[in-house]
């Protein structure tokens, strides 16, 4: 049971980021996975919950969600309001061009 609702969970937070990747950012997986520090098919393995996020890809992908004005809490909140996401998402997209992934010599886990 516990297996499934965490596989449910996976597999949400896959839509949204897919939603968000190609709605309001137009770009391809291995243009963000590149932005994030992944390989492409590990993005992919995420989007479609195939895989966990490590440590590393959560800080990557959230940070760079962060800088776009959309928080981690947003994202993965019980309700995911799209209308909301895609505008903050859209009004700050100039971020993307400043846009450089954390230093994690800096980062204790």
């Amino acid at each position: 049971m516990a297996r499934r609702i965490v596989e449910e969970q996976n597999y949400q937070l896959g839509r949204r980021l897919k939603y968000l990747r190609e709605n309001c950012l137009h770009l391809s997986q291995k243009e963000f996975a590149g932005y994030v520090g992944m390989k492409a098919d590990r993005y992919n393995a995420l989007e479609n919950g195939e895989r966990i996020m490590n440590q590393r890809f959560i800080v990557n992908i959230f940070s760079f969600y962060e800088n776009l004005g959309v928080s981690f809490a947003t994202i993965t909140a019980k309700v995911f309001n799209k209308g909301d996401v895609s505008k903050t998402v859209l009004d700050n997209l100039e971020a993307i061009q400043s846009y450089s992934p954390p230093n994690f010599s800096t980062i204790i886990f």
